[in-house]
Protein backbone atom coordinates (compact mmCIF):
# COMPACT_ATOMS: atom_id res chain seq x y z
CA UNK A 1 0.00 0.00 0.00
CA UNK A 2 1.54 3.55 -0.99
CA UNK A 3 1.38 6.03 1.75
CA UNK A 4 0.39 9.09 0.03
CA UNK A 5 2.29 11.93 1.89
CA UNK A 6 5.41 10.04 0.20
CA UNK A 7 6.90 9.95 -3.40
CA UNK A 8 6.44 6.97 -5.46
CA UNK A 9 9.03 4.55 -5.75
CA UNK A 10 9.69 0.75 -7.04
CA UNK A 11 7.42 -2.11 -4.47
CA UNK A 12 8.98 -4.35 -2.47
CA UNK A 13 10.32 -6.64 -5.09
CA UNK A 14 11.65 -3.71 -7.33
CA UNK A 15 13.17 -2.52 -3.59
CA UNK A 16 14.78 -5.82 -3.16
CA UNK A 17 17.22 -4.59 -6.21
CA UNK A 18 18.99 -2.46 -3.97
CA UNK A 19 20.09 -5.00 -1.62
CA UNK A 20 21.81 -6.87 -4.64
CA UNK A 21 22.77 -3.62 -6.78
CA UNK A 22 22.01 -0.50 -5.10
CA UNK A 23 23.63 1.85 -7.54
CA UNK A 24 21.61 0.27 -10.48
CA UNK A 25 18.81 0.54 -8.06
CA UNK A 26 18.90 4.09 -7.20
CA UNK A 27 19.85 5.29 -11.29
CA UNK A 28 16.84 3.57 -12.49
CA UNK A 29 14.59 5.21 -9.86
CA UNK A 30 15.87 8.45 -10.40
CA UNK A 31 15.49 7.76 -14.11
CA UNK A 32 11.84 7.04 -13.66
CA UNK A 33 10.45 8.76 -10.73
CA UNK A 34 13.21 12.29 -10.51
CA UNK A 35 14.56 13.60 -7.54
CA UNK A 36 12.27 11.96 -5.14
CA UNK A 37 11.27 8.58 -4.90
CA UNK A 38 10.46 6.04 -1.69
CA UNK A 39 11.97 2.64 -1.28
CA UNK A 40 9.75 -0.07 0.92
CA UNK A 41 11.34 -2.78 2.76
CA UNK A 42 9.75 -5.16 5.12
CA UNK A 43 9.85 -4.24 9.36
CA UNK A 44 11.22 -0.67 8.64
CA UNK A 45 10.02 2.78 7.60
CA UNK A 46 9.98 3.46 4.26
CA UNK A 47 13.65 5.21 2.73
CA UNK A 48 12.64 8.73 0.80
CA UNK A 49 15.60 9.37 -1.16
CA UNK A 50 16.58 12.59 -3.19
CA UNK A 51 19.05 14.58 -5.49
CA UNK A 52 17.31 17.58 -5.39
CA UNK A 53 20.15 20.07 -4.42
CA UNK A 54 18.25 22.18 -2.47
CA UNK A 55 16.40 19.39 -0.23
CA UNK A 56 19.81 17.65 0.36
CA UNK A 57 21.24 21.58 1.54
CA UNK A 58 18.67 21.85 3.61
CA UNK A 59 19.14 18.19 5.65
CA UNK A 60 22.63 19.15 5.61
CA UNK A 61 22.09 22.57 7.35
CA UNK A 62 19.34 21.52 9.72
CA UNK A 63 19.26 21.64 13.08
CA UNK A 64 20.31 18.84 14.27
CA UNK A 65 17.97 18.73 17.43
CA UNK A 66 15.24 18.33 15.17
CA UNK A 67 16.87 15.99 11.91
CA UNK A 68 17.68 13.21 13.87
CA UNK A 69 19.94 11.13 11.55
CA UNK A 70 20.86 8.50 13.43
CA UNK A 71 17.30 7.46 14.78
CA UNK A 72 16.39 7.41 11.10
CA UNK A 73 19.81 5.17 10.40
CA UNK A 74 18.79 2.94 13.24
CA UNK A 75 18.23 -0.20 10.92
CA UNK A 76 22.00 0.28 10.10
CA UNK A 77 23.30 -0.57 13.88
CA UNK A 78 22.70 -4.58 13.13
CA UNK A 79 25.79 -4.09 9.95
CA UNK A 80 27.24 -0.71 11.56
CA UNK A 81 27.02 -1.49 15.39
CA UNK A 82 25.55 0.35 18.15
CA UNK A 83 27.76 3.11 18.81
CA UNK A 84 28.45 3.95 14.92
CA UNK A 85 28.31 7.64 14.08
CA UNK A 86 25.42 6.58 12.02
CA UNK A 87 22.94 5.91 14.09
CA UNK A 88 24.09 8.12 17.14
CA UNK A 89 22.35 11.45 18.00
CA UNK A 90 23.06 14.61 20.26
CA UNK A 91 25.56 14.53 22.87
CA UNK A 92 26.81 10.77 22.11
CA UNK A 93 27.05 12.09 18.10
CA UNK A 94 29.04 14.73 19.14
CA UNK A 95 31.68 12.66 21.43
CA UNK A 96 32.15 10.41 19.04
CA UNK A 97 32.76 13.10 15.75
CA UNK A 98 35.14 15.00 18.35
CA UNK A 99 37.00 11.76 18.47
CA UNK A 100 37.19 11.26 14.69
CA UNK A 101 38.12 14.60 13.68
CA UNK A 102 42.00 15.35 14.67
CA UNK A 103 42.36 13.09 11.30
CA UNK A 104 40.97 15.98 9.07
CA UNK A 105 42.38 19.20 9.97
CA UNK A 106 45.24 21.21 9.09
CA UNK A 107 48.73 19.42 7.49
CA UNK A 108 46.37 15.73 7.81
CA UNK A 109 44.47 16.78 5.35
CA UNK A 110 46.57 18.89 2.95
CA UNK A 111 49.18 14.92 3.34
CA UNK A 112 45.32 13.89 2.16
CA UNK A 113 44.99 15.87 -0.77
CA UNK A 114 48.90 14.95 -2.20
CA UNK A 115 47.92 11.52 -2.13
CA UNK A 116 44.35 11.93 -3.58
CA UNK A 117 46.52 14.16 -6.25
CA UNK A 118 49.39 11.10 -6.78
CA UNK A 119 47.00 8.39 -6.82
CA UNK A 120 44.83 10.51 -9.72
CA UNK A 121 47.29 11.19 -11.60
CA UNK A 122 49.29 7.94 -11.82
CA UNK A 123 45.75 6.49 -13.16
CA UNK A 124 45.31 8.81 -15.33
CA UNK A 125 48.32 8.13 -17.07
CA UNK A 126 47.82 4.97 -17.82
CA UNK A 127 44.64 5.44 -19.22
CA UNK A 128 44.19 4.73 -22.87
CA UNK A 129 44.19 7.84 -25.69
CA UNK A 130 41.82 7.82 -28.25
CA UNK A 131 39.39 5.20 -27.44
CA UNK A 132 36.54 5.02 -25.27
CA UNK A 133 37.08 2.65 -21.39
CA UNK A 134 34.92 1.88 -18.33
CA UNK A 135 35.30 4.85 -16.44
CA UNK A 136 33.26 3.47 -12.96
CA UNK A 137 35.90 0.64 -12.63
CA UNK A 138 38.58 3.28 -12.89
CA UNK A 139 37.09 5.74 -10.76
CA UNK A 140 36.67 2.27 -8.38
CA UNK A 141 40.35 1.67 -8.91
CA UNK A 142 41.54 5.21 -7.60
CA UNK A 143 38.98 5.36 -4.83
CA UNK A 144 40.51 2.27 -3.38
CA UNK A 145 44.06 2.67 -3.99
CA UNK A 146 43.34 6.48 -1.74
CA UNK A 147 41.57 4.61 1.52
CA UNK A 148 44.69 2.31 0.76
CA UNK A 149 47.44 5.10 1.19
CA UNK A 150 45.23 8.02 3.12
CA UNK A 151 43.41 6.29 5.06
CA UNK A 152 45.19 2.66 5.99
CA UNK A 153 48.56 4.15 5.23
CA UNK A 154 49.34 1.08 2.47
CA UNK A 155 51.68 2.94 0.95
CA UNK A 156 54.33 -0.14 1.29
CA UNK A 157 56.66 -2.60 3.32
CA UNK A 158 56.12 -5.68 3.84
CA UNK A 159 52.63 -6.11 5.17
CA UNK A 160 51.40 -3.64 2.48
CA UNK A 161 50.64 -6.46 -0.51
CA UNK A 162 49.20 -9.11 0.93
CA UNK A 163 46.80 -6.77 3.06
CA UNK A 164 45.73 -4.48 -0.31
CA UNK A 165 45.58 -7.89 -1.70
CA UNK A 166 42.80 -8.85 0.97
CA UNK A 167 41.36 -5.81 0.56
CA UNK A 168 40.78 -5.92 -2.85
CA UNK A 169 38.96 -8.84 -2.80
CA UNK A 170 36.77 -8.05 0.01
CA UNK A 171 35.67 -5.07 -2.26
CA UNK A 172 35.14 -7.36 -5.02
CA UNK A 173 33.29 -9.39 -2.77
CA UNK A 174 30.78 -6.99 -1.89
CA UNK A 175 30.68 -5.02 -5.65
CA UNK A 176 29.91 -8.26 -7.14
CA UNK A 177 26.55 -8.47 -6.32
CA UNK A 178 26.26 -11.08 -3.75
CA UNK A 179 24.25 -10.11 -0.53
CA UNK A 180 25.26 -7.49 1.09
CA UNK A 181 25.42 -9.54 4.82
CA UNK A 182 27.32 -12.66 4.14
CA UNK A 183 28.26 -15.04 6.64
CA UNK A 184 31.40 -15.64 8.18
CA UNK A 185 32.47 -18.30 5.45
CA UNK A 186 31.50 -16.73 2.62
CA UNK A 187 33.58 -13.61 3.95
CA UNK A 188 36.56 -15.79 4.89
CA UNK A 189 36.26 -17.28 1.22
CA UNK A 190 36.00 -14.08 -0.60
CA UNK A 191 39.55 -13.69 1.22
CA UNK A 192 41.34 -16.69 -0.48
CA UNK A 193 41.30 -18.30 3.41
CA UNK A 194 39.89 -21.74 4.28
CA UNK A 195 36.47 -21.92 5.92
Amino acid sequence: MLTPDLPPGPGFLGSLRFVRRPLECLEACGARWGDWFTLRFPGVPPFVFTSDPAAVREVFTGDPDVLHAGEANRPLAAFMGEHSMLVLDGAAHERERRLLMPPFHGARMRHYATVMREVADRAIDAWPVGRPFPLHAQMQAIAFDVILRAVLGLDGGPHAAPLKDALARLFAYFSSGTPSTPSVGALRHALGATA
